[in-house]
């Protein structure tokens, strides 16, 4: 079982990436950083009175759009075929839905990747950049001692 099929109807949202929520602040919680792929982690009291800690995938607001349309969709389309009790199309119902829930977790593992590649080439670029910055300021520094050196030869050919 995936981890978004951790969190039911009646489950009540205790933390947010380890922090307390009430009802009137967990809406705002839950948005976060609100980059596609990042993870948000929440702990949930189950109705049997359990806490589980489960960690979610956040999606980019057009593709949640779309993925409650999708879901939408799939929800009419099973009671239509439940109420005609065709079992053939019940089945290629639930294979469909089975096979769309794997493309849309192996898509968010995708741009997990993706995010997690980004933020280390950041990191790296970071410390590239102030390994330059320091190469820079010791030449400068030992080009400025150089010229300070030669100064009064300078001063002699400018008179």
């Amino acid at each position: 079982m995936t981890n978004h099929q951790n969190v039911q109807v009646g489950d009540t949202i205790l933390k947010v990436d380890k922090k307390k929520v009430t009802i009137q602040n967990y809406e705002s919680a839950l948005l976060g950083c609100d980059v596609p792929g990042s993870r948000v982690q929440l702990s949930i009291l189950k109705p049997d009175g359990r806490e589980v800690d489960v960690t979610l995938s956040r999606m980019a607001r057009s593709e949640m759009a779309d993925s409650v349309k999708m879901f939408e969709y799939f929800t009419k389309l099973e009671e239509f075929i439940a109420n005609s009790g065709d079992a053939e199309h019940s089945l290629a119902m639930d294979n469909t839905i089975a096979l769309y829930t794997k493309m849309q977790e192996e898509n968010a593992e995708r741009d997990r990747t993706i995010v997690q590649n980004v933020l280390e080439m950041q990191q790296q670029s970071s410390a590239w950049l102030q390994i330059l910055k320091d190469k820079l300021h010791a030449l400068h520094y030992s080009f400025e001692n150089h010229i300070a050196g030669y100064g009064d030869q300078i001063m002699e050919l400018q008179v």
